[in-house]
């Protein structure tokens, strides 16, 4: 299964989608699920969805088919077959599965983990997850519990099996690029076999991509360095996010593992960032700030290749935290754009002003919650959204929400304009408006923060506030410990889960944000639940649809809910109910419809097809 094909540069860079008539993104599999939050521009809309019908549905997640995965299943990709896929990857924090759609049952399994890691890792069962899900539904009422459970069913190092396969994503020729522990992988499926079969892999790939760009800092650096995700550019050029910076790395490296002039690496380090320094040097006692910048969110590609990725740096001492927005430009492949030294500009900000002009990248501060740690699920003290693109023609934007205790989303142009000074000036920030979530001024816990992407459908822009208004302090500890698996396992059934949202609309004639104080088409709504999932558009049924706990604490007080609200007015029109079981969990996960009107559920323990609802 894990047998190593042989394969040309050329089949990772031309599509197999159907009919190449009008396909937007043709380096990859599918336009449509085939990276993190649906499309490269990160908007987490879908054509698909359920039907208008208002109606409410009870839902026993036990009785429908599931592909056993996980913990946290973020998104099932896409695979062959075009607008009506009869085949997709599921991928989990353990290892990934080829499905049949139709049957929702796996024609293949590979657990990564156990297969290439597995000094460390045990392979995973159906019942292991059958058992958690056990375990949670009658024997766990507190966090000590669930972290014993966590680690009788996953394993006691199952906190880092969250950092595996979060964001994947498949290329043209139906290439699986995925992280799992020390290791980027590039998979197919061969369908005469009928097996996963392995491409390659750039082994110790944190290592080897830093090795590339050697510096004193980086040579020094001592801490772990990580995977964030992965992203295809329309070069068919893999975008690695590690926590510390961006790297590009051409396809060969998959084939031949010649890394010499194939990867770049563009550190994200606090010496370079002139504003970082300017910040510093404000004070009458200078800021010591950490080594290197800190990406915790996936990024978004616009058409032209450009790179939106949003960072923090913090300092030394934890009392100041500031945040970066940055457009990034490639502006060099070598001799013909497809092999040679790859360059990046928008980095190294000391000669941003100088090249600017001739790339468009920029980069601009971002409000932080500064010194102050959120209180649960969400991760930094930045923003929590992936950079989101919104708009055309004159009015081209990159959206997201900022890290203030009470965020605000904020819009920034993405094109430079040939007056501007771009280093540090504020034009680059189109507009910004407080959230309220419709709590007004009486703010739970005094936050309203999201861990989730900003969903853009025209011009208008839809968020979550994922702070419960209360919340056991025990739970701070999953924080610190950057234990976000269990934050996710207890908020809801076991913690009073979060609740509001809001939808906001700009107005292209007077640039700026409106509210439900200025237009009929945005709302909000405080009661509302959004647990630690990520809400979707589906524009079929012009639904916003959106996952959490509905009602308190205890699984005899509350359910796992889906929800859909129409996008103008807000007016529920849909929603399913999973119960209290733990599998209605859905964990950082995006939900999904498929062209039928069947929803993939991506359940705690795996993706869950739900047919006709």
């Amino acid at each position: 299964m894990n047998k190593k094909v042989d394969i040309c540069v050329s089949d990772l860079k031309k599509s197999n989608q159907n009919d190449l008539h009008g396909v937007l993104y043709p380096h990859l599999v599918n336009d449509l699920y085939a990276v993190s939050h649906f499309n490269p521009h990160s908007t987490d809309s879908t054509p698909y969805g359920p039907t208008i019908n208002p109606k409410e549905v009870s839902v026993n997640l036990a009785d429908e088919k599931i592909i056993y995965g996980g913990p946290v299943n973020i998104m099932t990709l896409a695979a062959e077959g075009g607008d009506n896929p009869n085949r997709m990857w599921q991928v989990g924090t353990n290892g990934i599965s080829y499905i049949n759609t139709e049957t929702w049952r796996p024609i293949c399994q590979l657990d990564v983990l156990a297969e290439y890691f597995s000094s460390s890792y045990e392979e995973l069962e159906e019942e292991n997850y059958e058992a958690f899900v056990a375990d949670c539904d009658a024997n766990v009422s507190n966090i000590h519990e669930m972290k014993n459970t966590l680690r009788r069913h996953f394993g006691t190092n199952y906190i880092t099996r969250f950092g595996n396969g979060l964001y994947a994503v498949v290329g043209a020729g139906n290439i699986l690029y995925v992280q799992y522990g020390t290791s980027i992988f590039a998979f197919t499926f061969n369908s005469s076999l009928e097996e996963i079969e392995l491409i390659g892999e750039l082994p110790n790939a944190a290592e080897t991509i830093m090795s590339t760009n050697p510096t004193e800092e980086i040579d020094n650096y001592e801490e772990s360095v990580g995977f964030v995700g992965l992203s295809l550019n329309s070069d068919g050029i893999v975008v690695a996010t590690l926590n510390i910076g961006i790297a590009l790395i051409h396809p060969s490296v998959f084939i031949d593992g010649d890394t010499s002039r194939t990867i770049y690496f563009a550190p994200f380090l606090s010496s370079d960032n002139r504003l970082t320094a300017e910040a510093s040097s404000a004070q009458q006692q200078p800021i010591a700030f950490d080594t290197f910048e800190s990406i915790s969110n996936s990024i978004c590609i616009d058409d032209d290749n450009a790179i939106y990725v949003a960072s923090t740096v913090t300092s030394q001492d934890g009392s100041t935290c500031l945040g970066y927005l940055r457009k990034l430009t490639v502006t060099h492949y070598g001799n013909n754009a497809t092999v040679g030294k790859i360059m990046m500009a928008g980095v190294v900000d000391n000669n941003l002003n100088e090249i600017a002009e001739a790339t468009g990248a920029w980069i601009t501060p971002y409000e932080t919650s500064n010194e102050q740690d959120p209180p649960v699920i969400k991760r930094g003290r930045g923003t929590g959204s992936t950079p989101t693109l919104m708009g055309d023609g004159e009015n081209t934007f990159v959206v997201m929400t900022n890290g203030a205790k009470q965020m605000e989303l904020v819009a920034y142009w993405r094109d430079v304009n040939e007056s501007e000074i771009i280093l540090g000036n504020k034009k680059r920030e189109a507009g910004r408006i407080k959230v309220s979530c419709g709590f007004d001024d009486n703010l739970p816990s005094g936050w309203v923060q999201s861990e989730q992407s900003v969903v853009v459908n025209g011009y208008g822009a839809f968020v979550v506030n994922n702070i419960p208004s209360h919340y056991n302090p025990q739970m701070t500890e999953g924080l610190n410990l950057q234990n976000n698996l269990l934050q996710a396992c207890m908020v809801g059934p076991y913690n009073m889960g979060p609740t509001g949202v809001e939808k906001f609309v700009w107005d292209v004639t007077e640039s700026r944000w409106k509210s439900t104080v200025d237009s009929d088409s945005a709302w909000n709504n405080p009661e509302i639940p959004s647990t630690s999932t990520v809400p979707i558009y589906c524009e079929n049924s012009n639904m916003v649809i959106v996952t959490g706990w509905e009602g308190k604490p205890g699984l005899s007080n509350g359910n796992w809910v889906v929800q859909g609200f129409d996008w103008d007015t807000g007016a529920r029109h849909y929603k399913l109910n999973f119960g209290p079981s733990m599998r209605g969990n859905g964990a950082y996960s995006i939900p999904q419809f498929l062209q039928d009107g069947s929803m993939i559920f991506n359940s705690i323990i795996g993706p869950v097809k739900i047919t006709n609802r």
